[in-house]
């Protein structure tokens, strides 16, 4: 099956490495040629060889037409079966491009964002509904909101994100933890506490900041070490506000972006996630799978990931109290071990990327059969 995965970017993000990722696993399955799409980015680098990669042109309302064309051109050459788009609004553009230059190609969308942003949310469901075959979401929350919409039950699929628990492990073990801990200061017997994502106005991380510092002040015979892996527009302010720290048992750095993010993971107590809006947030997959108990607020994707009371905590968004949960777990070593394990049960059930790519690739199939008969 010839395929085709077509981000708007290959910068840094979840949805970005799982566009990466997906375009790897299938790759990887016998009888399938793989191609990727993207504005150029860092995180090209991270393709696999038998995955051939076309540079588009970066979104902007001026390149919508030439992004169109771009797509078009490589959609007539190269003839595929499947185009999987991640995201609406490149969605968008490829189904038209595909219904207009290439009518035999299925369209297929994974929606990672809560809501659409660029064009009203009525004229995004008429469009996508017209110039799309199939829409996978990630979470019960998005697969329910497709629904309320109005998308016909039969476009819309439910198919979760996955780990690369491989590549995870793989960076765990082959990092020198107690080299990566000596480089990053850390001291012995400090509790680590790491958060990870881009550095956006609504993830939060000033509430991160907030919640280690009310543990710190409330917990003085406990040294923690707080760790935020992730870098963007807000890395300036919480840097600001950790430099004006001035807490005998709290540390906090900003790491920025970090390719080996299994070895941070491995090494946490706990994963403090304060994010506002999700949809299946990578960040929370990654730590479950390597048994890193989670505190996190209670918002749709996050839900999805983590069971309260099970691999983690989770927390009441318009409460902010997130200082209690993360002082349990760094009491009690025997619910975090609990938690621990728990979480790797839940990503190999849920989250494991066999089960995702078949499921993925069984979807492919039936739309290519189906247009087939």
């Amino acid at each position: 099956m010839n395929i085709i995965i077509v981000n708007e970017t290959s910068d840094l993000g979840g949805a970005e490495a799982m566009a990466i990722e997906l375009a790897n696993a299938l790759s990887a399955v016998s009888g399938n040629k793989v191609a990727f799409a993207s504005a150029a980015g860092m995180l090209t680098e991270r393709l696999e060889g038998r995955v051939k990669f076309f540079p588009i042109s970066r979104y902007s309302l001026r390149s919508f037409f030439k992004i169109y064309s771009e797509l078009g051109s490589i959609f007539q050459k190269w003839n595929f079966d499947i185009i999987h788009a991640q995201g609406a609004t490149i969605g968008l553009i490829a189904g038209i491009a595909a219904r207009m230059l290439s009518p035999n190609t299925k369209v297929v969308i994974t929606h990672h964002s809560a809501r659409f942003t660029r064009i009203p949310s009525c004229l995004a469901n008429f469009l996508l509904n017209r110039f799309v075959d199939k829409f996978i979401a990630i979470s019960d929350a998005r697969y329910s909101s497709f629904i309320k919409a109005g998308f016909n039950k039969e476009k819309v699929v439910l198919i979760s994100n996955f780990v690369d628990r491989e590549r995870l492990f793989s960076q765990a073990a082959c990092e020198n933890m107690t080299k990566l801990k000596y480089s990053l200061g850390v001291l012995d017997g400090e509790k680590i506490v790491v958060g990870a994502g881009r550095l956006l106005p609504d993830k939060r991380f000033d509430i991160f900041i907030k919640t280690l510092v009310d543990c710190a002040r409330q917990a003085s015979d406990i040294r923690i070490f707080g760790f935020i892996l992730g870098d963007g527009p807000e890395r300036r302010r919480l840097q600001d506000l950790v430099d004006r720290l001035a807490i005998p048992n709290l540390r906090i750095k900003l790491l920025g972006f970090q390719s080996n993010v299994g070895a941070y993971l491995k090494m946490a107590d706990i994963f403090l996630f304060t994010s506002e809006h999700e949809v299946l947030p990578m960040c929370l997959i990654e730590a479950t799978s390597l048994g890193v108990p989670i505190v996190c607020s209670d918002i749709p994707g996050n839900n999805d990931i983590v069971e309260n009371k099970y691999n983690g905590f989770l927390v009441d968004p318009r409460k902010l109290d997130y200082s209690f949960p993360v002082l349990t777990l760094l009491k009690d070593n025997i619910l975090a071990k609990q938690f621990s394990s728990n979480g790797t049960t839940k990503a190999e059930d849920s989250y494991d990327k066999g089960k995702v790519v078949t499921n993925i690739i069984h979807l492919y199939n039936s739309m290519v059969r189906k247009d087939a008969e």
